[in-house]
């Protein structure tokens, strides 16, 4: 159901801070009362899980919160009251007027009423064109017909986000999703907007993923191979979706930065230890509310406690590490650790190390890059091994712990 605010009806907007964990969204013109969709008849949370396990990657993802639901005073149980995954939602998240944006819905043939699009797709189309690929379909059906040089990559950079593409994509491949990417992707800039005039990708309607609709979405099946087929069927992954993360993957040192950055990911925002917190924190609130919805709706089989979902969680890890060695061909991993002492932060290729401190995969045949950085006032001294440059590309041949001073 989705809720909306007309003039008409009093007001045009509702001016509420209707997510306490977010106290700064105070401007909604629609919000979203759901049934956790396609998963109603096994959880409460796996939507909301699946995106909020992004917090702290840049990624603009739709904020949730369960709530209990009358209709006209009728009990209607637990839904997930969620932000409304259209402009609204850049107007809301960054206060951008979303008159001056490009919102672009990716699936033209969407049926469900939020296939919505603002402003002009023009800029996007012509990257495309420009990296050899046009809005139907890439010549060839392949990205590796010429590789992107450094120098082109550094020219992209300037037209989208490439942090927010990667988090996002590695994301959706981590989780699974087999709804994704020739649907449910949107991409949005504002070209007004120096901070924001790249283009950015907004994560929602992960349903088919993390295991939550069927066989196809185990998490034994070769997701990184699904999100980069130039074969695929019209849907879910037609060789136009897929078309932009395989030509990025023609750069060396854009691939070099993937596996990383993915090892990375795996290690510290999608651990086990992660996401089963974020489970009993979503779990919680709805405990005790759980067997009214389950005589409500005459449903018994919906999960109290997400067993499922963190089962999943738990072997994944491991799932997505093997997929990443077999699709890229790499040897066995050691040990990196990095450490942050003091008033500073660790980047690898760019993401930042969660906590400032994590031990993830590195390959001895994949370079990485590091930057320590320091917050406020404070300067950088050394990493432990006495190189005092703040950026370096270092190889790991075994078991290493690296701490950035500051």
């Amino acid at each position: 159901v989705i809720i909306s605010f007309r003039r008409e009806h009093g007001l045009n907007r509702l001016n509420y801070p209707l997510f306490p964990s977010h106290p700064h969204l105070t401007n909604f013109k629609h919000f979203m009362l759901r049934n956790n969709g396609n998963n109603y008849t096994y959880d409460y949370i796996r939507d909301m899980l699946i995106s909020s396990l992004t917090v702290g990657l840049d990624v603009d993802y739709q904020k949730g919160r369960s709530v209990v639901v009358y209709y006209n005073g009728n009990y209607f149980g637990i839904h997930n009251l969620r932000e409304r995954a259209n402009s609204d939602f850049i107007e809301t998240n960054f206060g951008i007027n979303e008159n001056t944006i490009d919102f672009i819905d990716a699936d033209v043939n969407r049926r469900d009423g939020d296939n919505e699009r603002k402003g002009s797709d023009a800029d996007y189309q012509d990257i495309l064109r420009w990296l050899g690929c046009t809005s139907t379909g890439c010549v060839g059906n392949s990205a590796s017909a010429s590789s992107l040089s450094d120098f082109d990559l550094r020219a992209l950079e300037q037209r989208m986000d490439l942090d927010n593409f990667t988090n996002h994509f590695q994301s959706r491949i981590y989780y699974n999703d087999r709804d994704w990417p020739g649907k449910n992707l949107k991409r949005w800039r504002a070209p007004s907007s120096a901070q924001y005039s790249r283009w950015r990708w907004l994560l929602y309607d992960t349903d088919h993923g993390w295991g939550g609709y069927g066989i196809h979405e185990q998490s034994w099946l070769s997701s990184l191979q699904f999100a980069t087929r130039s074969d695929g069927p019209s849907w879910p992954n037609p060789p136009h979706s897929t078309f932009m993360l395989r030509k990025l993957l023609t750069n060396e040192s854009y691939k070099n930065g993937f596996i990383n950055r993915f090892s990375l990911l795996i290690a510290t925002y999608f651990a086990p230890t992660r996401v089963n917190a974020r489970v009993d924190a979503l779990t919680a609130p709805i405990r005790t509310e759980i067997p009214f919805d389950q005589d409500r709706w005459n449903n018994r089989g919906t999960s109290i406690e997400g067993t499922a979902i963190r089962a999943w969680g738990n072997a994944r890890p491991a799932i997505m590490h093997s997929e990443l060695r077999s699709f890229f061909n790499l040897g066995s991993p050691v040990d990196l650790t990095l450490t942050a002492n003091g008033n500073g932060r660790i980047l690898v290729h760019n993401l930042p190390v969660l906590n400032g401190n994590a031990t993830f995969n590195a390959y001895p045949s994949v370079p990485i890059t590091i930057k320590a950085v320091p917050n406020g006032s404070a300067t950088f001294r050394s990493w432990s091994d006495g190189n005092t440059s703040a950026e370096r590309t270092v190889t790991i041949t075994q078991a290493t712990t690296l701490r950035a001073d500051f």
